[in-house]
């Protein structure tokens, strides 16, 4: 998920609500923001977040580092 997204949620919440209904289910937060503090709190963001413009490298580390973060 973009960390930010149009909506009533964001994308924290949205990636909070999913874990919720699918606890198994790899999350990767991406965002363009500068700063160090994400909306809904950067402290309680416990998935991989890549910053943009990233590199494939780097996306592909931080869907590996989802997966097993889920992998039993």
């Amino acid at each position: 998920y973009d960390i930010v997204i149009p909506g009533a949620m964001n994308a924290v919440e949205l990636a909070r609500w999913t874990h919720a209904q699918r606890p198994g289910l790899p999350i990767v937060l991406t965002t363009g923001y500068a700063g160090d503090q994400f909306a809904g709190g950067s402290a309680e963001i416990t998935w991989p977040v890549v910053r943009k413009p990233f590199r494939a490298e780097q996306l592909s580390a931080a869907v590996r580092d989802a997966l097993v973060r889920v992998t039993p």
